[in-house]
């Protein structure tokens, strides 16, 4: 749980997969790059089941936001977070067979991303055009 008060006690139960997926990066990348604890490991790939088993929409994008129990609760407009979630250090700690599997989804992330980034009109402006501006955040995540 995310959404905790200063005290600890549980404000919220639902999860931004944001957020989600950022936990489960840092916990794959201390597994990784700090010491093998097996309690980071299995958390981090409880982490990515849960990603992988309730965030992704028919179209290949991502859920914002979703209950505890994984049901849809919000769809944003851009797409490129779901690189960030697919860019879990769990390719180097897993077995071959998932390794891969993580690699195919990381590459069609990657892919819906670029299509995306790329395409003009497929993701509808935030803004109106009385003022012309350009998203930083494509490039940003692209970089």
């Amino acid at each position: 749980m995310f959404c905790v008060d200063r005290d600890g006690s549980i404000i919220d139960t639902d999860k931004g997969v944001w957020q989600t997926g950022r936990f489960t990066w840092m916990l794959a990348t201390l597994y990784n790059e700090v010491e093998q604890r097996e309690e980071w490991l299995d958390l981090a790939k409880h982490g990515a089941d849960f990603l992988l088993k309730h965030c992704f929409d028919t179209d290949g994008r991502m859920f914002f936001h979703v209950t505890r129990e994984g049901k849809p609760v919000r769809k944003r407009r851009y797409v490129f977070f779901r690189i960030l979630c697919c860019d879990w250090p769990l390719l180097h700690s897993t077995k071959q067979q998932e390794r891969k599997n993580m690699q195919n989804l990381a590459r069609s992330c990657f892919d819906i991303y670029t299509r995306y980034t790329n395409t003009p009109g497929l993701i509808t402006p935030k803004f109106t055009s009385e003022r012309k501006m350009k998203s930083i955040g494509g490039p940003m995540i692209g970089m």
